[in-house]
């Protein structure tokens, strides 16, 4: 055992418990449990446990590696849980940040409190945003996932309600994120939305594929709504590959609408998108407002590149 309240040194390999108030240094290998207040900096590998109050570092680390910002590492073998910020090139297991968590090859989990950066991701990204170069057999999960050589679309689609819906859709296949605008494009009654979803693709053969697909949109006409008046629509498409142009794609939806909005000349409740074939229509009072609901079947046709 070798305590500080400063500082332990050592050249070579430690294969004992090592506590420093400050700073552990090690010119070898750690075999035991490193704590230290500031900082642990080992030139060769950890196996067990480094732990310190604001930066690791190790060149691999077989075990776990716990500081309160930041570690940076080579290699990880295990775990890896940082304050804010961990970086390192190849992951096997599971690193965790608060904030940003970047890494080489992920072979396992990265999750972070904002963002995850990878090169090669084999297992699950959950962050608000995910960034990577590939993904072998795993799928990033977030508010926006970005994945330079997998699934990145632009929409145009037509619906019963809108003439034009503009998305984009990044991810992969088994979930990407859809950001999505409509416009019914009247300068009277100008009715338009902005909204956000989540799909999923499944292949059937080389040419076409399944998607199921849930997006959610504020409307608003003319002017901002302020009122509850949302659209979410549950849509299942056929898409059909056109070579590596784009695809087509079409198929029903089930549409469900919400809105706080009420015309007190009209004395009706929101704007009038619904085609005629609701089969679902009811006013709940027991809410903080009247709040109207009606549902219907519609359908959507479109065109991506």
């Amino acid at each position: 055992m070798q305590v500080s309240g400063i500082t332990n040194i050592v050249k070579q390999d430690v294969r004992a418990l090592q506590v420093a108030g400050i700073t552990n240094i090690v010119g070898g290998d750690v075999q035991s449990l490193q704590v230290a207040g500031i900082t642990n900096l080992n030139k060769g590998s950890t196996q067990g446990l480094q732990a310190a109050g604001i930066f690791n570092y190790s060149k691999t680390v077989y075990g776990a590696q716990v500081s309160g910002i930041t570690a940076r590492t080579e290699k990880v073998y295990g775990l890896q849980v940082n304050g804010i910020v961990g970086s390192l090139d190849t992951l096997v297991g599971l690193q965790v940040s608060g904030v940003v968590s970047q890494s080489g090859v992920v072979t396992g989990a990265q999750i972070s409190g904002f963002v995850n950066i990878a090169s090669e991701l084999q297992g699950v990204q959950i962050g608000f945003i995910n960034i990577s170069d590939d993904v072998k057999g795993g799928v990033p999960i977030g508010f926006a996932s970005f994945v330079r050589n997998e699934y990145k679309t632009i929409d145009v689609s037509y619906n019963e309600i809108f003439p034009a819906t503009l998305a984009l859709k990044t991810g992969v296949d088994p979930f990407y994120n859809i950001f999505s605008a409509s416009s019914n494009f009247q300068s009277d009654e100008h009715l338009w939305t902005v909204g956000y979803g989540l799909g999923s693709r499944l292949t059937l053969t080389e040419t076409l594929l399944l998607e199921f697909e849930v997006t959610a949109s504020h409307l608003s006409q003319n002017q901002f709504t302020e009122e509850l008046n949302a659209l979410s629509r549950f849509n299942f498409n056929l898409a059909v590959k056109l070579g590596k142009v784009g695809e087509i794609y079409f198929g029903p939806s089930l549409n469900l609408y919400a809105t706080q909005v009420y015309n007190s000349d009209t004395q009706t409740f929101g704007y009038d998108i619904a085609p005629g074939n609701s089969f679902y229509k009811e006013v709940i009072y027991d809410l903080d407002k009247p709040t109207y609901l009606e549902a219907w079947i519609g359908g959507q046709i479109g065109i991506r590149l």
